[in-house]
């Protein structure tokens, strides 16, 4: 029985059971390249498919910044450098907390450590196709109703959600870039994802997607 076992049970034409090291090394080389193969057919038709989600997504960024501006007759911006960035700036001001000059004017004269963001919030102008964009640390539910939530209340909220760096995020992962004003001084604003690479100018080896 020992000597069996060492030898390897055979089948009734004497041929082993099993795989060799050798089939099993030819096995994963096969697979390996049937997926190198499937990989280089359908990678572009992914990208492709992530690039016209792209799009999408940002057509109802768009729609939303349109619905903001014709609320408030302008773009979102931020004035003060901490807490906010472009992203944040976005997603912060079309649920509702934007950044107004009057308040920056107050917090600045009184030397106030305040955020410069309206407070009550005004409605939210979040298309509906954008709620579960990247979000998924957001809980839309637990936004305070502005008509019945106290200013301490939606104070102590805003803060919350300023320490998640919450953005509007491709589907790559990356939050959508934002710009108002244009780095390259145009009128209005510029909305754009950075692509498969997460990065834009130049050096990038993919296209930003507008």
């Amino acid at each position: 029985m020992t000597c069996a076992r060492a030898r390897g049970i055979k089948g009734q034409k004497g041929f082993p059971l099993g795989f060799t090291l050798i089939e099993m090394l030819v096995v994963l080389a096969v697979i390996s390249i049937l997926a190198g193969i499937l990989f280089y057919m359908f990678g572009p038709i992914m990208a492709n498919r992530e690039r016209k989600q792209a799009r999408v997504e940002l057509e109802a960024l768009r729609y939303s910044l349109s619905e903001f501006h014709r609320i408030r007759g302008d773009y979102p911006f931020c004035i003060a450098s901490p807490p906010c960035t472009p992203s944040e700036t976005l997603f912060l001001s079309l649920i509702g907390f934007h950044y107004t000059k009057a308040e920056d004017e107050r917090r600045r004269r009184r030397n106030s450590s305040s955020l410069g963001i309206q407070i009550p919030p005004r409605k939210s102008v979040v298309h509906e196709s954008l709620l579960d964009l990247g979000l998924n640390e957001f809980d839309w539910s637990k936004v305070p109703n502005r008509a019945k939530a106290s200013d301490a209340e939606l104070v102590a909220y805003l803060r919350e959600i300023i320490k998640q760096d919450m953005a509007f995020v491709d589907p790559w992962g990356t939050p959508y870039a934002f710009e108002y004003p244009r780095k390259d001084g145009l009128p209005g604003y510029r909305l754009f994802s950075k692509g498969p690479d997460g990065e834009t100018g130049e050096g990038s080896e993919d296209d930003d997607v507008e």
